[in-house]
């Protein structure tokens, strides 16, 4: 375990690769690093070692992340979850709300919503904050119709952020100002 002023990050994933990807990275941003392999092992690391945050794989293997996720809150245990997924689900986007989630993230290869797209415009304009009903008039696809009412309808907002910035991930995470986001109206 790697341990650092800035406090220990627990990653929870199945994935020897997509682990070591997520440790060398949070290990540069300045955070000490455990790593479980299994739902079973990060009750008892969260427990055990009090992290400032979890990264958790959605789809582990035996209990899963969402399942993790669900314990800890029923425990009382509100250590901040990042859930790391390459679902696009309607049925993971209720399960989210459902467990307490604060925030959509919405990973993109942009910095944020624009006007129109900024990989072929270069006079596209960023919004740094919309309402829900601003994007629907402007007619902006910041994603898909069901998942955009279901965040308006549960109360959530949705933050789109460029995911390929060094430090956007944790500085979302923080609620620092990156990207754009969306608000429910």
């Amino acid at each position: 375990m790697e341990t650092s002023p800035r406090g220990l990050v627990l990653v929870v994933e199945d994935e020897p690769a997509i682990a070591d990807i997520q440790r060398r990275y949070l290990t540069r941003e300045g955070f000490g690093v455990h790593v479980e392999t299994d739902g079973h092992a990060a009750l008892a690391a969260v427990a055990r070692l009090r992290p400032v945050a979890v990264v958790l794989d959605v789809g582990l293997p035996g209990r899963d992340g969402v399942a993790v996720c669900r314990a800890l809150r029923e425990c009382g245990d509100w250590t901040p979850v990042l859930f790391v997924t390459a679902r696009d689900d309607e049925t993971d986007r209720i399960v989210g709300l459902e467990i307490g989630a604060d925030v959509v993230m919405k990973a993109t290869k942009v910095d944020g919503v624009y006007d129109k797209d900024p990989m072929k415009h270069d006079d596209a304009v960023k919004f740094d904050r919309l309402t829900h009903l601003e994007m629907v008039a402007k007619g902006l696809q910041v994603m898909d119709s069901t998942a955009s009412t279901m965040s308006q309808d549960g109360g959530l907002p949705i933050l789109v952020f460029n995911m390929r910035t060094r430090g956007n991930i944790l500085a979302a995470a923080r609620g620092e100002q990156v990207g754009t986001v969306v608000v429910p109206s």
